[in-house]
């Protein structure tokens, strides 16, 4: 039934299709991939059931499917005391054999078993990997949950292959199912952990490429680390995907409308609430919060402004906002950076976009995508609301990777 429905409405839903804008400064090597991701021949067609910012939002929230996938965890102890877990699919990187590396980073209150997360995954295995037999050996039947193992378990690996690209997924401390070891986890602005993540990543495979992408809030501390690093970044190239860029704004917009206020910060809310509970004995500890208040805020500005703005020593929320937006750094990004940005997304206000700051050049090296439809990390295609999974935003951060990829190795 599902097929004969998606033949019918197939050819209504081509009529949808939102070709996409891109903005960049003119440089010889900005105009060479542009012309290479052919952005004006892959259009974003929406799935005709959800044809705003909100149904998009929601759906890719609670409706959007997932693949299993395998990881391997590998726990890292930052200088501070503090950890973070590096989840490789399949399992750890063992050696440097040159082969790309691509490190995901969630989005707020997420994790490495976010649907996002593990989608962009299983697009990646379905590209760059040789399938064998009827599934791919790194994803777990649809019946299965997605699994993390310490890095000693490898028997059931024994027989799959190498694999040309590694995936890797961040998850900042206390997220997911990482452990929060010091009472002080992450924010929007937090670029410390990236940073050591980073320079572990490159003293352990120094011959190899290594790739970043960020979604929501990891796209804003992927942006903003990227800027006050330059060139000097190990990485070699990176994406963000729905970042807030301007949070003084993205907040003043999401709860000056109603169901910004009461849907999307309420929801964020209850989940930062959740995340406070996940690790209360922790937080119970640091001296600079008060847990019942923190516990009684319902909307997600004043959740940071009863935690993080007092966890991470600022004044004022506006003043954690405005230190942590990433669009004060762009300017600064050294090596080729693909944003995605829809501008009906109901999180990030249209008005955040940078587009005049990559317009007039000032980001020489952030190619910036946006499309008038596509909501918060969403951009689904599916005929099928019941099996809402296939998302343009993950092919076109795959096609930015092929590009980019090819650019620097015929360089």
């Amino acid at each position: 039934m599902s097929r004969v429905l998606s033949f019918l409405l197939s050819p209504f839903q081509k009529h949808f299709a939102d070709v996409p804008k891109v903005f960049y400064r003119p440089t010889k090597t900005n105009e060479a991939l542009v012309k290479a991701l052919s952005l004006n021949e892959k259009p974003f067609i929406p799935s005709i059931f959800l044809p705003n910012g909100h149904f998009q939002t929601v759906a890719a929230g609670i409706l959007r499917q997932k693949s299993d996938i395998f990881y391997e965890r590998e726990d890292l102890k930052m200088k501070d005391g503090g950890m973070v877990s590096l989840d490789w699919t399949n399992q750890k990187k063992e050696k440097d054999d040159g082969g790309p590396i691509l490190l995901i980073m969630h989005g707020i209150f997420g994790g490495s078993l976010e649907n996002y997360v593990c989608n962009l995954i299983t697009s990646a295995l379905g590209r760059f990997h040789e399938l064998e037999g009827p599934s791919h050996p790194n994803i777990l039947p649809s019946s299965s949950h997605v699994t993390i193992t310490p890095s000693s378990s490898h028997e059931h690996l024994a027989t799959q292959k190498p694999s040309p690209l590694s995936l890797v997924v961040l998850n900042f401390r206390g997220a997911g199912t990482t452990k929060l070891v010091t009472n002080s986890a992450y924010s929007a602005g937090w670029t410390g952990d990236v940073r050591e993540v980073a320079h572990y990543l490159r003293a352990s495979y120094p011959s190899s490429k290594i790739l970043a992408v960020g979604f929501s809030l990891g796209a804003n501390v992927l942006l903003k680390y990227l800027g006050e690093e330059g060139s000097s970044t190990p990485f070699n190239a990176a994406a963000a995907v729905s970042s807030p860029w301007d949070l003084v704004n993205c907040s003043e917009k999401l709860h000056s409308s109603f169901l910004g206020k009461q849907l999307y910060s309420r929801r964020l809310a209850q989940s930062a609430h959740a995340f406070v509970k996940r690790h209360l004995e922790m937080f119970k500890t640091n001296p600079k919060v008060d847990i019942q208040k923190i516990l009684n805020t319902k909307f997600l500005w004043e959740f940071d402004d009863e935690a993080t703005r007092k966890i991470f020593d600022f004044e004022s929320v506006t003043a954690y906002y405005h230190d942590a937006s990433s669009n004060r750094y762009i300017n600064k990004i050294g090596i080729p950076t693909l944003c995605l940005s829809a501008h009906d997304d109901p999180i990030v206000h249209s008005t955040s976009i940078p587009v005049d700051l990559v317009k007039d050049g000032t980001a020489e090296h952030v190619i910036l995508v946006t499309t008038a439809t596509g909501g918060h990390v969403a951009w689904l295609t599916d005929l099928n609301m019941w099996h809402l999974k296939t998302s343009w935003m993950d092919e076109l951060i795959l096609d930015w990777f092929d590009v980019v990829s090819s650019h620097m190795e015929n360089k």
